[in-house]
């Protein structure tokens, strides 16, 4: 799942918050965890959407 924050502090805490209930939910280590990544809407302007260097993991 990709999502795009409007500003950093968003990224931030969305990531922050995704983390702590994917921790309530799975182990890490869990092969049904899913995969969320976060970018902020400057990055996605800037270097696209497929960039992989933009997108951070929860």
């Amino acid at each position: 799942m990709l999502l795009v924050c409007a500003s950093l502090t968003d990224l931030i805490y969305a990531k922050r918050r995704t983390r702590g209930l994917m921790a309530e939910i799975w182990e890490y280590d869990d092969e049904d965890r899913p995969h969320i990544r976060f970018t902020t809407v400057e990055n996605l302007k800037e270097r696209g959407v497929l960039t992989e260097e933009i997108w951070e993991e929860a």
